[in-house]
Parts: C-alpha cells; sequence; structure tokens
C-alpha cells in the first residue's frame, strides 16, 4: 500500500482486520486491546456537572485488507467499539481490578473511589473487524539514514476520523 500516499492528503475509507504493532491494558479487565473507552456511571454527589466520567485510549495499529497493511492513527477518531464489559463492580473482590480501577480515578480526577461502580469497557482486540474513515497521508518513517545523507522514506498513514469495530 506505499504507492496509496501522495504528497497531498486524500479522503479513504477501509474495512479489515486490526493487527497489533504495541498493546494498552484495559482499566477494568486488564485486557490487552488497542483501544479502549471506559464510562464510569457515578453517584450524583460524586459527578463534576452531573455527567459521566470517561477514559479513551488508543495506539496506532495496523489494519490488514486484502491488498496489504496500512497504518492507521486513531488519535482524532470518533470511536464506536464493541462493548465487552458492562457491570457493577464491587471493591474488595479483585486486588487488581480495584488496583486498575483507583488509578483510573485518579487519571480522572475524582477523589475517592465508592464501594460500587457501575462501568462499561469498550475494547478493540487485535484481530477484531475494523472500518476506518480519514485521511490518507504520507509521514516519515522513524528508521531514516542516521548519518542524515538521504530523505526518509514516507510511509502511508491513515489519520482516521471515524473508526469502527465489531468482534471477528
Amino acid at each position: 500500500m506505499s504507492s496509496a500516499a501522495s504528497a497531498e492528503p486524500r479522503w479513504l475509507e477501509l474495512q479489515g482486520h486490526a493487527v497489533a504493532q504495541a498493546e494498552l491494558e484495559a482499566p477494568l479487565t486488564g485486557r490487552r486491546c488497542l483501544l479502549y473507552s471506559v464510562a464510569l456511571g457515578l453517584l450524583q454527589r460524586l459527578r463534576d456537572g452531573g455527567g459521566r466520567a470517561r477514559e479513551t485510549a488508543g495506539l496506532c495499529f495496523l489494519v490488514r485488507t486484502e491488498s496489504g497493511l496500512l497504518l492507521v492513527d486513531p488519535a482524532a477518531a470518533r470511536l464506536r467499539l464493541p462493548t465487552r464489559l458492562r457491570a457493577r463492580l464491587w471493591l474488595g473482590h479483585d486486588p487488581a481490578r480495584d488496583a486498575r480501577l483507583r488509578s483510573l480515578y485518579q487519571r480522572l480526577g475524582r477523589s475517592r473511589l465508592p464501594a460500587a461502580v457501575a462501568a462499561s469497557e469498550q475494547r478493540l482486540e487485535a484481530g477484531d473487524r475494523v472500518l476506518c474513515a480519514g485521511w490518507l497521508e504520507a509521514r516519515p518513517h522513524a528508521g531514516g539514514d542516521p548519518r542524515g545523507y538521504r530523505q526518509p522514506p514516507q510511509l502511508p498513514v491513515l489519520l482516521a476520523t471515524r473508526l469502527v469495530g465489531s468482534r471477528p
């Protein structure tokens, strides 16, 4: 797919299967994933402005299509991911999960963790089907000539604006 990128960005929609370059750990389940979105339903007295607390994180990943592999940057994408967990979580039963929840609450700026948390976790995992839409552009590859004699090769990257995942 290296010929797909040109000097001018162009709109591209593609579907294929997600392939990991690196993985994250989802906060509620500890499962390895490429992207996650976690929503915590908080008691009214813990809410800031009456909204839901949400954390979304993701890494660049590859999409395998019929014509090859393409790097996808999901940083600015609107996500629709498969819900992998929707539950009321009680603290004290799973020390590893409790530690992940405490860490999540700290990252969200919450002062204390309640005894039970209503939560949902959406994830995109390696092997999931994915539909991506966004701008295809060329970016310099990090593995260029260390002496600087030659320009680093340009690699196509899809800057996703929409990303829909589903289980395989």
